[in-house]
């Protein structure tokens, strides 16, 4: 018999008095959610660890290689469940992984908090990564890597730079209502979709020998570096 289920659970009105950004978690995989009292919760079902009374990702104690490596095996091997909402990261690195989920499952990291950088080089994902209201300190890095899909930082806070270089996005790139804090830049890489900085105050961003689909902005003067006007709608 194995340990007993993780004690952690999301609510998304109290997420939102702690943190002070938006938490919307029936957006998507309304199913993993469950009825509360009067509002819908997300609960962790993973296996606790040792003595602690949350899972792996969802401890407070360190383990920082250990929690890189238990999440990269859970994706390589197809996880049914892979939903990591409001997990705790040192830095996360997914680099050199190929992940392929089924139906509309998508790789989901909603809610969590990443104390260094999340990088991600030479990594294919099919259909997409989830990182709406997210929290990282560091730099984002995506280098050489495919994702057949979209990739979301909604109402996320970064504060760290976001660098995308010699890769492929098929689907959209959001980051609507985000808090960026570093500047973005889109280097030799093809964005067919959607970029979009919707409500998001960003000040600095570069895009150099890219293709990109679409660009979305409240306003030009908030891209503050030149883009081809064909790029903006």
């Amino acid at each position: 018999m194995g340990n007993p289920a993780c004690e952690f659970k999301l609510e998304p009105t109290q997420w939102q008095q702690e943190q002070n950004r938006l938490c919307v978690l029936a957006d998507r995989s309304p199913e993993i959610l469950k009825q509360d009292g009067e509002t819908k919760v997300w609960n962790c079902e993973r296996e606790r660890i040792g003595e602690d009374r949350h899972c792996i990702f969802h401890t407070s104690d360190g383990m920082k290689e250990r929690k890189n490596k238990e999440f990269a095996n859970s994706l390589t091997r197809n996880s049914p469940n892979p939903h990591y909402i409001g997990s705790k990261f040192g830095d996360l690195n997914i680099s050199n992984l190929d992940v392929s989920l089924q139906g509309e499952s998508c790789v989901d990291l909603r809610y969590s908090s990443i104390d260094g950088d999340f990088d991600m080089v030479n990594t294919e994902i099919n259909p997409a990564i989830e990182l709406s209201g997210v929290k990282i300190q560091g730099d984002v890095s995506i280098f050489a890597s495919n994702i057949d899909g979209d990739i979301i930082f909604k109402n996320s806070l970064i504060n760290g730079n976001v660098f995308i270089s010699g890769s492929t996005i098929t689907g959209n790139v959001d980051f609507t209502g985000a808090n960026l804090n570093g500047y973005i830049r889109v280097t030799n890489s093809h964005l067919p979709g959607t970029l979009n900085f919707s409500d998001t105050g960003l000040v600095n961003v570069a895009i150099e020998s890219s293709e990109i689909g679409v660009i979305l902005a409240d306003t030009l003067a908030d891209l503050t570096q030149r883009i081809p006007d064909s790029f903006l709608k």
